[in-house]
């Protein structure tokens, strides 16, 4: 059984995280957990569209055959990360925001994205415009789920930004 170097070995992980090499990555990240959250996190720390097939690729495999318990105990280990990391690696919750189908996890990385990642031009509505820009570009497994998290914030800003999305839902979803 392989074992995974996330939590046994944090200075190897880094490591691999700095690796531009997605093949020299994946040879030193031996489970599925290890390499959704590394995928993640370079998605944080090194934007840009190279890092954006790897994780969908990571994340939509095996990892979404993962139990929802299980999903989200990986995405604890990542928001560890996250928190030690600060600034632009909390763009690492993006995954599980966007491709996380289950409405707790995915509103959870959601509240922390527009809580945590940073403000662009000191814009308090910077994070949650982006997320709901990325739902209008239907690139949200649960769409819902993101308006839950961004009600999460306890904004008044965040309802007058959703009112253009209110027609897109269902009753249901509403």
């Amino acid at each position: 059984m392989n074992e995974s170097i996330l939590l046994s070995d944090p200075p190897r992980f880094m490591e691999a995280v700095q690796e531009h090499d997605r093949e020299a990555r994946f040879r030193e990240l031996a489970t599925v957990e290890d390499r959704v959250v590394c995928e993640s996190l370079r998605h944080g720390l090194f934007p840009g569209p190279d890092s954006v097939p790897s994780i969908i690729g990571e994340y939509t495999g095996d990892f979404l055959t993962f139990s929802v318990g299980d999903r989200r105990r990986v995405y604890e280990h990542l928001m560890a990360y996250v928190g030690n990391l600060g600034g632009d690696a909390a763009t690492a919750c993006v995954a599980f925001m966007m491709l996380e189908p289950d409405l707790g996890l995915a509103s959870t990385a959601t509240l922390d994205y527009a809580s945590m990642a940073p403000l662009i031009d000191d814009d308090p509505m910077t994070r949650p415009r982006d997320a709901l820009e990325m739902v209008g570009r239907g690139q949200a497994a649960n769409p819902v789920a993101i308006v839950g998290g961004l009600l999460g914030l306890c904004d008044p800003r965040v309802c007058t930004l959703l009112e253009r999305f209110r027609a897109a839902f269902s009753a249901e979803g509403v």
